[in-house]
């Protein structure tokens, strides 16, 4: 996917949740492939497959970063958890286009 296509899916996207008041929550995916999905040691790789000498742990490296971001993100949203906006999730007054007027729409941003 070239550059200028994955910023406007990642543009698409983002104004979606704002209109949803979805949480959005950038995180890095650099070096997502390296830590052990159950025991946090080092990965070692033959070809695509990430093998964990401590736990014996054996994946695909995509599935590897991609549950690696997923456990980011979880970090950062875990201690939010229930505390989104001022509005339930289920307030029928809201209207349907998602926000109200002048409503903000919070982001977070990993290390």
């Amino acid at each position: 996917m070239s550059r200028f296509a994955y910023r406007k899916l990642q543009l698409a996207i983002i104004t979606k949740a704002i209109e949803y008041n979805v949480p959005i929550v950038f995180v890095n995916p650099r070096n997502t492939s390296i830590a052990c999905l159950r025991c946090r040691a080092k990965l070692s790789y033959i070809r695509r497959l990430a093998i964990c000498e401590k736990c014996r742990v054996i994946a695909d490296r995509d599935k590897v970063g991609a549950m690696n971001i997923y456990l980011k993100t979880i970090q950062v949203l875990a201690p939010r958890l229930g505390s989104w906006g001022i509005y339930s999730m289920t307030d029928e007054t809201k209207p349907r286009d998602g926000l109200f007027k002048n409503e903000g729409m919070i982001t977070y941003k990993t290390i």
